[in-house]
């Protein structure tokens, strides 16, 4: 693949944090390296990394506590933000007819807003987790914060869900993998990682 054809991609199928993750992905593939990938969001704050979870505890990122285990009053009363992920349909689990006996809808979206307890959606509930958890002493404020794609975002996005306590969703989008000679490719499209 040519570089024009992955930056017209670029432009306009993704956004800049999955170019930028993509290029670290690229860059590890291609020089064997065993570094961990550190992104960052170029506009929101330029300045911070962003690690996976896994391994902030191991790299002494940063301390990671339960919020159980909190004793006193200023470490529990900050803000608080839950990021629930919904990307992704999830075609290996078999829920379509799940789906259409407890909704209007006949189409997978994220397995969230397609799984029901009790007449709600998983995704619902979440939103009420947030609802109840604003109403506790113990945090200043809790926001919801969603993890979608293409495939599930306009779906999590018609969730109902009180704006005073959701943040702008992060949306992953599909990127080029690499294929069986070490190239990338368009054929193929997977969340950056899965390639």
């Amino acid at each position: 693949m040519q570089n024009n054809q992955l930056n017209q991609y670029f432009e306009t199928k993704c956004d800049e944090v999955n170019r930028i993750y993509f290029e670290a992905l690229l860059h590890k593939f291609r020089n064997q390296d065993t570094q961990d990938i550190s992104i960052f969001h170029p506009v929101e704050r330029p300045d911070s990394n962003v690690y996976p979870h896994a391994i902030l505890d191991n790299k002494k990122l940063m301390p990671i506590k339960q919020y159980s285990d909190l004793r006193s009053e200023n470490q529990i009363k900050s803000d608080l933000v839950l990021i629930k992920m919904h990307a992704g349909i999830g075609s290996s689990v078999d829920r379509l007819e799940h789906l259409k006996a407890h909704s209007s809808r006949s189409s997978l979206g994220a397995k969230g807003t397609d799984l029901f307890v009790e007449g709600k959606s998983l995704a619902e509930l979440q939103t009420e987790q947030v609802r109840i958890l604003n109403k506790s002493p113990d945090f200043k404020k809790v926001f919801l914060k969603n993890l979608v794609n293409e495939e599930t975002k306009e779906v999590v996005e018609n969730l109902p869900v009180d704006k005073e306590m959701s943040l702008p969703a992060i949306t992953q989008f599909k990127m080029p993998t690499i294929d069986q000679t070490g190239e990338i490719s368009l054929e193929r499209l997977a969340p950056g990682g899965h390639a």
